[in-house]
């Protein structure tokens, strides 16, 4: 979050942007939340790390943000290591209401660890009226899910 918060400063993103202590998943509850301390390591999150440090944290769903701060997103960024399906199950009823577009990055190796494949998470989204566009391939997939016309298309 810290260095989340620079660069906010940095590109002038603090007045358009909020930022919470807590983790989003499927449903609330805890978690653990495993983290190369004092760095912005991008394998931080709720799938485990060997020789990462681990701490408790506290999870809910975009659901229950988007409802709690009235918000109505129209773009929604999720990297979250291995955790994108959860995050996405915990904000279908967002999805359906407002239908946001989705800039994700899919991690396979982190999926896997998981018994997810990246196909299941396309499956999901076009299930719910979703496109699937991959942008670029690294160690990640990134890709652009944008609302078909009409629920279910």
């Amino acid at each position: 979050r810290r260095y989340l918060a620079k660069h906010l400063a940095w590109n002038a993103g603090t007045e358009r942007t909020v930022v919470r202590d807590i983790c989003c998943g499927a449903a609330p509850g805890m978690a653990e939340f495993f983290f190369a301390p004092d760095q912005a390591e991008g394998m931080n999150g709720l799938v485990p790390v060997v020789g990462f440090s681990r701490m408790s944290v506290k999870v809910t769903t975009l659901d229950i943000e988007v409802e709690a701060l009235g918000l109505v997103p129209d773009l929604i960024k999720i990297d979250v290591v291995g955790e994108e399906w959860d995050v996405l199950r915990g904000a279908e009823r967002t999805l359906a209401l407002h239908r946001p577009t989705l800039f994700l990055s899919v991690h396979p190796d982190a999926l896997s660890k998981l018994g997810i494949a990246p196909a299941q998470i396309e499956a999901w989204l076009k299930e719910r009226g979703y496109g699937w566009q991959v942008i670029a391939r690294d160690h990640e997939v990134h890709v652009v899910a944008s609302p078909c016309g009409g629920s279910g298309a």
